[in-house]
């Protein structure tokens, strides 16, 4: 049992006798440091909604421990160290800390044998059992917030989702003599990385035998460029194709992997003239898109019902209503910018290309064309950049930063916002720790068409959750002209 302090230095009194001369008391000095972390990263797989299981080790912090009773006659009675982890980001949730006081690491001395200085290399251990379950908990505790907040399971479970988590050393020590300071104290932050693997999600759409079999979709968006007043409506019209009529079963899935309310359906007609059959549907989307109450399912599936919008439609019309977590991507310059596509469900693997809009919700610019597209006075140079100044330029930003399942490896999207394609180029991504630029990595950027985007990778020698932050820059050495200049950098924070 743990003894208070008053308690502990009165009883090391009475044990040792004369042994310790009495003397003033000193404030103790207490180092903990955290010197590493591992595993670096774990995966939590699952079926059917829910995760399950975890491959890997125990969680190991190493620490170096330093105590010193401060002089005099105060020596040290015992020590205890215990964890403290913070999930970062979790889903509506935020940052959620968690204490592991019960799974600790503790020393008591014997009575004749207290040291005045303890100066030990240790590692603080969370069970195997108890780390994995931990990781679990959180995996299951995302998802569940995932899909009572996003459209459906399977948009909550279709992706990997990481969770950074912080993982922190506690101490407290006992000394013979009462200290004027808290003797609890805490060592400095690492981070390791729980990824909940992705998930089939819901079970597919089950067909029957006789189901007609779709050969060709297509997407297309009505506009998809403008620029002028906002809000706007996007038509999409979707066209499905094959040889015999009956119901088919598709979803809308959106270039950030996210699916659109849920499984929809559309039935087939032969075609005039008697040769194969064919459907044609149409919804709407009313950009920028509205953030707000999740898109409820009805009649099994099949449609869905968004509060304050139409059965089977997509259109939002009410302020603070909408599908969650289905975001078109802003820039500062109130540019809203997403990809599309259909994908057939039921077992077939047949799907519409990527369709994308970019909806500007400034002012025309002079010399515009109708409203629904632009009308630009010159055409692209052979670089990738115009034949006219302003701003008929390509437009490179980045627009995502992520960790790889390779721990030394960072995932860097870069997108074309503008109607001109841009030339390759590079990007220069400097690992930042302690204060110090301590890498330097440069990487090829692709030449992207119009609207284009890709991911590049960069490898560093270090893993990418030790950094402090990662700076990202796209053109660095300035070699192509774009129309804005403002957002070509990122920092990546692991």
């Amino acid at each position: 049992m743990k003894r208070s302090l008053s308690a502990s230095a009165a009883a090391a009194g009475a044990l040792m006798g004369f042994m310790l001369p009495a003397g003033p008391a000193s404030a103790a000095q207490q180092d903990l440091e955290l010197t590493a972390v591992t595993p670096a990263l774990i995966e939590v797989t699952g079926a059917d909604g829910k995760y399950t299981s975890v491959k890997g080790p125990a969680l190991t912090a190493a620490a170096d421990l330093y105590l010193n009773g401060g002089g005099g006659s105060t020596r040290i009675e015992s020590w205890r160290l215990w964890l403290r982890l913070k999930a970062k980001g979790l889903a509506g949730t935020g940052d959620l800390t968690t204490v592991f006081k019960p799974f600790s690491l503790s020393q008591t001395y014997p009575a004749g044998a207290l040291p005045f200085v303890v100066d030990e290399e240790l590692d603080v251990t969370l069970p195997k059992p108890n780390f994995h379950q931990y990781a679990i908990v959180l995996c299951n505790k995302n998802a569940d917030t995932l899909k009572a907040g996003l459209l459906s399971e399977q948009n909550a479970l279709s992706k990997d989702y990481e969770i950074g988590v912080e993982v922190e050393v506690l101490g407290e020590a006992e000394y013979t003599v009462q200290q004027d300071t808290s003797p609890t104290f805490q060592s400095g932050k690492k981070s390791f990385t729980i990824v909940c693997k992705g998930q089939e999600g819901s079970p597919q759409t089950v067909l029957s035998p006789n189901a007609p079999l779709v050969k060709n979709v297509k997407l297309a968006l009505n506009p998809r460029t403008h620029r002028g007043s906002c809000p706007v409506n996007v038509k999409m019209v979707m066209t499905f194709e094959g040889d015999s009529p009956g119901v088919v079963h598709y979803r809308i899935v959106t270039s950030d992997k996210r699916i659109v309310g849920g499984n929809r359906k559309a039935t087939m007609t032969v075609k005039p003239g008697g040769q194969g059959a064919r459907a044609v549907t149409t919804e709407k989307l009313r950009v920028p898109l509205v953030q707000a109450a999740h898109w409820s399912t009805a009649g099994g599936g099949s449609n869905t019902v968004g509060q304050g919008g139409k059965p089977g439609g997509l259109n939002p019309a009410i302020a603070g209503q909408g599908p969650t977590g289905l975001t078109d991507v802003p820039t500062p310059d109130a540019v809203h910018k997403l990809g599309l596509r259909v994908e057939m469900l039921g077992g077939s693997k047949v799907k519409s290309n990527w369709q994308t809009y970019i909806i500007d919700c400034r002012a025309p610019r002079p010399g515009a064309g109708a409203p629904g597209g632009f009308k630009p006075v010159a055409k692209p140079s052979a670089d990738g950049g115009s034949a006219s100044a302003g701003p008929y330029l390509p437009d490179l930003a980045v627009s995502e930063t992520k960790k790889s399942f390779k721990p030394f490896e960072l995932l860097v999207q870069v997108q074309n916002l503008s109607f001109f394609p841009s030339k390759a180029t590079q990007l220069r991504a400097t690992y930042k720790q302690g204060g110090a630029n301590k890498q330097k990595v440069t990487v090829q950027v692709p030449a992207l068409k119009t609207l284009g985007s890709a991911w590049v990778t960069v490898t560093f020698k270090t893993q990418v959750a030790q950094a402090d932050s990662i700076h990202v820059q796209l053109d660095p050495n300035n070699t192509m002209k774009e129309a804005k200049e403002n957002n070509n950098t990122a920092v990546y924070q692991p």
